[in-house]
């Protein structure tokens, strides 16, 4: 059973003082004991990466402004799977009820969750035991300004504070690491949310640069990799892009390739009897 009040662990890829974070806080502070923590600077699509940097794990204390005044948190040096951990294992004053991590700056759908250091984040609170939730938000250029702009996050808020308060109430069911939340920036609330799987496809691609000089810095811009007609009804893609719903995803890190009957894939089953390289 959930604390009273519950204690609702708020973390980020994107770092602090984000909008999206912002967002999340206000969340806890409606449902419980925020403790904030999350990275000192941008981690965006850092995965389940762990910083070896001469400054990784330095903690500093950091106050993060909400509607209802300063909430007092902290920034970690490293990557959000490593914030996680600190969090959990040295400045959480009891077992967190939950994980809220976001509310993230653009969409992470399909393929994509591998990437994202917003799903590696909870991922990594339910490594600890403590279930969690990665929530992102399109981007549309609006709602990511310098400010949190209430008017705007009106309904990503309130459909986070209802799936978070879901999570406490019910958990988040047998076999789940977390949740993967996906809002669109122009849904409303009459679309509500709704469950669904996560696409086998890989929505955004990198893009070659062209002829450059090789030893020069170069970041990937990246493009759809797909067509509409190849976005598979009911998926995670789906509900985002084409019904314009919040996609829930429920989640779980065994990765092994499984066939019909849920038997392992043997992949070399049709090798000749004997034949090895």
């Amino acid at each position: 059973m959930p604390s009273n009040p519950p204690l609702i662990l708020v973390t980020n890829d994107d770092g602090p003082d984000t909008p999206g974070l912002l967002a999340a806080v206000e969340v806890a502070r409606r449902l419980g004991e925020p403790l904030v923590v999350c990275p000192t600077e941008n981690q965006t699509c850092m995965s389940r990466a762990y910083l070896r940097h001469p400054n990784a794990g330095a903690i500093n204390p950091h106050h993060f402004p909400t509607s209802g005044g300063d909430v007092a948190g902290y920034t970690v040096s490293g990557a959000p799977c490593q914030v996680v951990s600190h969090a959990l294992i040295e400045l959480a004053p009891r077992q967190p009820d939950i994980c809220l991590c976001g509310i993230n700056k653009g969409e992470n759908l399909g393929y994509t969750v591998h990437l994202s250091g917003t799903v590696a984040a909870a991922a990594e609170a339910a490594n600890h035991g403590v279930p969690g939730l990665a929530v992102s938000l399109g981007d549309d250029g609006a709602h990511f300004g310098v400010a949190l702009d209430h008017s705007l996050w009106a309904y990503p808020i309130d459909v986070t504070t209802e799936l978070v308060l879901l999570a406490l109430k019910h958990g988040l069911g047998p076999g789940v690491s977390c949740l993967n939340v996906n809002i669109p920036s122009d849904a409303e609330a009459s679309a509500g949310w709704r469950v669904c799987p996560q696409s086998s496809m890989d929505p955004y691609r990198p893009q070659a640069p062209g002829v450059r000089d090789l030893a020069a810095p170069h970041q990937f811009t990246f493009a759809a990799a797909y067509t509409e007609d190849q976005i598979v009804e009911g998926s995670d893609l789906d509900v985002f892009w084409r019904q314009r719903s919040v996609a829930v995803t429920p989640l779980a890190f065994d990765l092994t390739a499984r066939g019909s009957g849920g038997n392992v894939v043997q992949p070399f089953a049709n090798l000749p009897s004997g034949q090895r390289l």
